[in-house]
C-alpha cells in the first residue's frame, strides 16, 4: 500500500497504521511534505479502520440572508452597505420559501447553511426567529449557520456574553457552525487582509466556547 515513503514520514505512517495519536511534531512533518501520495494513502488507511469502504454525503442548501455588511475586508467582493446598488436583505419568509424548493427536489436537503454578512440593524432576536422558524417548519434537517465572526457581532449589539448568546442560538435550533472568518492567524498577515474582523485569538475563542457548548464547528481559509 505505501511506497517511496520519504524516511521523515515513516514514524508517522507507523503510528497511522497502529492507531497511535500524532504529536505535533508529527503534524508539523506531514505539513512539511509535499508527498500528497503517501499522506493521502494514510488518511485513506485511518477512514476505511473507521468506516470500511462506505461514503456518506449531505445535501446542503446554502443561504446568504444578507450582504450588508459593517465590515470591509480587502478580499471580500460580496459585501455591501446598506442602500448600496446590489444590496440585499431576505426576510424570513424569503428563506423558507427557498428551503420549500429545496425539498421539493429529487433529493431533499438534509443541512442548511446560513451565513451572510454583519447586519448593522438585525438584533440578535431576528437570528433567534430564523433558526426556531426553520426548526419547527423542517425538524429532520441540521441548521449549520453563522461563522465565529458573526457570533461575535451578534454578541456585541445584543450585550450577551459570548455564552449566553452561543445558548440562545443552540436553544433556538443551532447545530453546527460553518469556520468562516479563520483566514489566516498571523496577526500582521490578518491585520493586512482583514483590519475589521475580530483577532484570530477571539475566533479560537469562540470556537471553543462552541465546542464547550455541543456545537460542532470547523475552520475556512477563504
Amino acid at each position: 500500500m505505501f511506497y517511496n515513503l520519504s524516511v521523515m514520514l515513516e514514524s508517522v505512517r507507523d503510528k497511522v497504521l497502529s492507531g497511535e495519536r500524532l504529536s505535533r511534531s508529527d503534524a508539523v512533518a506531514l505539513f512539511q511534505s509535499n508527498d500528497i501520495f503517501s499522506i493521502g494513502r494514510m488518511a485513506s488507511a485511518v477512514s476505511e479502520a473507521k468506516n470500511g469502504r462506505e461514503a456518506y454525503f449531505i445535501v446542503n442548501r446554502h443561504i446568504n440572508p444578507t450582504n450588508i455588511c459593517v465590515n470591509r475586508c480587502k478580499f471580500c467582493a460580496f459585501s455591501r452597505s446598506k442602500g448600496e446598488e446590489g444590496a440585499f436583505e431576505l426576510t424570513i419568509d424569503d428563506i423558507l420559501s427557498r428551503l420549500a424548493k429545496s425539498f421539493n427536489a429529487a433529493y431533499p436537503i438534509t443541512e442548511v447553511h446560513i451565513v451572510g454578512g454583519l447586519h448593522p440593524d438585525w438584533p440578535l432576536a431576528h437570528y433567534l426567529s430564523l433558526l426556531a422558524t426553520i426548526k419547527e417548519k423542517y425538524p429532520s434537517i441540521a441548521i449549520k449557520a453563522f461563522t465565529a465572526v458573526e457570533i461575535d457581532h451578534m454578541s456585541r449589539i445584543s450585550g450577551f456574553s459570548l455564552d449566553e448568546t452561543l445558548e440562545a442560538l443552540k436553544r433556538s435550533g443551532l447545530d453546527l457552525m460553518p469556520g468562516g472568518g479563520a483566514e489566516i492567524f498571523a496577526e500582521e498577515t490578518r491585520h493586512k487582509l482583514c483590519p475589521e474582523k475580530i483577532s484570530g485569538s477571539r475566533w479560537l475563542e469562540i470556537m471553543e466556547a462552541a465546542h464547550k457548548a455541543g456545537i460542532k464547528t470547523n475552520a475556512t481559509m477563504l
